[in-house]
C-alpha cells in the first residue's frame, strides 16, 4: 500500500504547511484568518486524535478531532491536505471510515464547517456519511459554508 497513516509529529506540521492545497489555504483563511501553519499547530495542540497521512514518505495530509470543551460530547473534525493529496484518492477512501469511527469513539458527534467551493472535500465528506445543513454565511468574510456532522450510531 502506498499510503501510511501514523501519529502526528511536530515536524509533520512544518513539512505540510508550505505545501497545502490552494483550496484548503483559502478555506482556512476565510473561516479563521489563520495561515495553514497556524491552523496545523492549533489542531496538533488541541486535538485528542491527530494523524499524519504519508505517501512515499512525504506528508500529504494531517487530520484530527478536537473537543469543543473538556465536557463536550461533540468534536470538530478537520483535515488539511497537500497539493497532491487526491493523488492517493483510492487509498484514502479505503481508510477514511475506519479513522472516522476512531475519532467518533469518545464523542457522540463529529462536526465542522466546509467552504461551499471546496467541492472535493464535500464529495469526500458525503461519501464518508456526513450530513449537511444548508449553506450560510460563516467566517471572517461571511462567505457561504455548510455545516456538516455525523452522530455516533447507537
Amino acid at each position: 500500500m502506498a499510503v501510511k497513516i501514523r501519529k502526528t509529529k511536530l515536524k509533520d506540521i512544518y513539512a505540510l504547511a508550505d505545501n497545502v492545497r490552494e483550496t484548503d489555504k483559502r478555506e482556512i483563511m476565510l473561516a479563521s484568518g489563520h495561515t495553514p501553519l497556524e491552523a496545523l499547530k492549533m489542531g496538533f495542540e488541541r486535538s485528542y486524535y491527530v494523524r499524519t497521512i504519508l505517501y512515499q514518505n512525504d506528508v500529504i495530509g494531517i487530520f484530527g478531532a478536537t473537543k469543543h470543551c473538556i465536557l463536550s460530547d461533540s468534536a470538530s473534525v478537520w483535515l488539511i491536505g497537500a497539493k497532491d493529496f487526491f493523488k492517493v484518492r483510492k487509498d484514502l477512501l479505503i481508510h477514511s471510515k475506519h479513522y472516522i469511527k476512531r475519532m467518533l469513539k469518545p464523542v457522540a458527534k463529529l462536526e465542522n464547517d466546509v467552504w461551499v467551493e471546496n467541492k472535493a472535500s464535500i464529495r469526500w465528506l458525503k461519501w464518508c456519511g456526513f450530513e449537511f445543513d444548508e449553506p450560510c454565511p460563516y467566517g471572517l468574510l461571511k462567505v457561504p459554508f455548510m455545516h456538516f456532522y455525523m452522530r455516533k450510531e447507537k
